[in-house]
């Protein structure tokens, strides 16, 4: 189905086109003190004019830490706008899914208990779903370096602001006694956030021209 739908999307496109153009940067790396950042972009520009292209973009994160982990799926759809020298302009709306997992402790957690004369074990883990959607303005310029003019990179800055429209959080709390009995419980809330995060285009691309 989701295959269906993104021919849908992208034959209209392609169709009425006489140039686009492929963005990409495979793999992307950011190790840091607490997580490991591990990430992808692809992206597919449709010219409208000269200095005129309409871009779809898509960027799944994964989120890896001691304690935590989580899966990042943005993409955005936008209009953008070329200079003479190749500088250009992105506006763009954001759409972002957002799915983790916590442990509440490195270890398992041990109480003593006189009622049983043995430790009780209690253990848990949080949940979070949020989709967030927003706009999102990159600035940059297009580096050409072929002769033809069809194979560059992007680079750019920009900035995202995103609000919360679903969210979803589940707090699961597991008590193991001694004689076999296992209590778990879940408590559900939910949370409305807004996010402003800085956005960093490099992007190897290749242009197709009719």
């Amino acid at each position: 189905m989701k295959r269906i739908l993104l021919l849908f999307i992208l034959i209209p496109i392609f169709s009425f086109s006489q140039e686009y153009s492929f963005r990409i940067l495979p793999i992307y790396l950011m190790p840091t003190t607490d997580i490991v950042i591990l990430g992808s972009c692809l992206a597919i520009e449709r010219s409208i004019s000269e200095n005129q292209s309409f871009e779809i973009n898509l960027n799944p994160t994964f989120i890896m830490g001691d304690e935590s982990e989580a899966f990042n799926f943005n993409s955005s759809v936008g209009y953008k706008l070329f200079s003479e020298k190749n500088f250009f302009i992105s506006s763009r709306m954001r759409i972002s899914a957002v799915f983790s997992g916590i442990d509440y402790w490195e270890q398992t957690y041990e109480e003593w208990s006189p009622e049983f004369n043995d430790y009780i074990i209690e253990d848990g883990w949080r949940k979070e779903t949020f989709l967030t959607i927003g706009p999102e303005f990159v600035i940059g310029k297009r580096f050409y370096y072929t002769k033809q003019q069809k194979g560059f990179f992007d680079l750019g800055f920009g900035v995202s602001y995103n609000k919360t429209i679903y969210s979803e959080i589940i707090n699961t709390r597991i008590i193991s006694y001694p004689n076999g009995q296992t209590d778990i419980t879940k408590e559900y809330s939910h949370e409305d956030l807004i996010y402003f995060w800085p956005n960093f285009t490099f992007q190897f691309g290749y242009t197709f021209r009719k």
